[in-house]
């Protein structure tokens, strides 16, 4: 993380350097950005960025709690989850809020998605380890909550479970990243996250009979 004197630095001036080090991450990646170029763009002195930061590993770090800070502000104001919510009800907000985050946030989005995507399993553990934990946690309680409710079939692992909305979130963000546009987003994507949530509504549900035996 950030020295204290990166901290103690003027607000427009660690702006800039979050805000050159998410473009250059945006666009590069993290095994090709350079720190280079963020020092030159940034304009600060090569010294200087090592009194802020140990590496580039420590910059990327801040900057992905930034982009996790910012996405959950999303999750948080779109999903009120009270005990009368259906299951399918709280996904279909989660989803709703990540592409509004997605959309709002580029730069931030394309970081998040970049880092899922990334095949370096040690630096994801390191960077989303505690998050991946809260996450499972989140989703372990709503689906035994749901079960107990009969929503969501007994026999369905929550492993499993997880895994399909992780999954399907995954691809439709890799589907709005592909064709982003305004027309795209109000006309099309709310109807293509009903068709989702109608899939998983049914693959979740327990069959008639089965309802049948549990009353």
């Amino acid at each position: 993380m950030p020295s204290s004197t990166f901290f103690n630095l003027p607000k427009e001036k660690k702006l800039k350097i979050l805000e050159v080090s998410m473009a250059e991450f945006s666009e590069h990646g993290y095994q090709e950005s350079s720190i280079s170029s963020i020092i030159k763009k940034a304009e600060i002195p090569r010294g200087s960025f090592y009194q802020y930061f140990e590496d580039k590993l420590d910059l990327y770090k801040y900057v992905v709690e930034q982009v996790g800070i910012k996405k959950h502000e999303y999750s948080q104001y779109l999903t009120q989850i009270t005990s009368e919510m259906k299951f399918i009800d709280i996904v279909r907000n989660l989803f709703i809020g990540g592409i509004h985050f997605y959309r709002k946030h580029p730069d931030m989005a394309k970081i998040a998605n970049d880092l899922i995507l990334n095949s370096d399993q040690d630096l994801k553990k390191s960077l989303l380890g505690e998050e991946d934990k809260k996450s499972n946690e989140f989703f372990h309680t709503l689906i035994n909550e749901s079960k107990k409710k009969h929503e969501i079939d007994q026999r369905l692992n929550n492993e499993t479970i997880i895994l399909l909305i992780q999954t399907l979130n995954l691809s439709l963000v890799q589907n709005f990243i592909n064709k982003s546009g305004n027309d795209y987003f109000d006309d099309k994507l709310f109807s293509l996250i009903d068709e989702m949530m109608l899939f998983l509504e049914k693959g979740l549900s327990i069959p008639i009979q089965g309802k049948e035996k549990n009353f």
